[in-house]
């Protein structure tokens, strides 16, 4: 079953909810505190906007960021990052990742048949 918030504007404190699964197309999340929050299966799909959006500790598994605005973000302390989907790679202007994180994405960019390497994740995500 999948909730559904849809469009609003959600840009107050969301932190160390259990919003698994809910549907967060096109929201306006920016500036979210998503930290400590279950967001297992969450979709930030159809332009949601988290521009900003800090998700400390906060569990991303299975997540799907297809089409969301990600710039700036603070993904660096998410939970299971590598099991989210949609992450469209040169989307996230400044977002924020983890030296593994960005191992990963690298991965995952040479899988998909991109030559790529460390220095264009590093011109795309801030590794901190």
């Amino acid at each position: 079953m999948t909730n559904t918030i849809a469009g609003g504007n959600l840009a107050q404190i969301l932190q160390g909810r259990d919003l698994s699964n809910m549907d967060f197309s096109g929201a306006n999340l920016k500036n979210a505190n998503f930290d400590s929050s279950n967001l297992s299966g969450a979709k930030f799909v159809l332009g949601a906007d988290l521009s900003g959006a800090s998700f400390a500790n906060a569990n991303v598994k299975d997540a799907n960021f297809s089409d969301a605005n990600l710039a700036g973000a603070d993904l660096s302390k998410s939970k299971n990052l590598n099991d989210a989907k949609g992450l469209q790679f040169g989307k996230y202007d400044k977002t924020k990742v983890t030296r593994s994180q960005a191992a990963t994405i690298l991965r995952r960019m040479q899988a998909s048949g991109k030559h790529s390497s460390m220095g264009e994740v590093k011109r795309m995500f801030v590794v901190v």
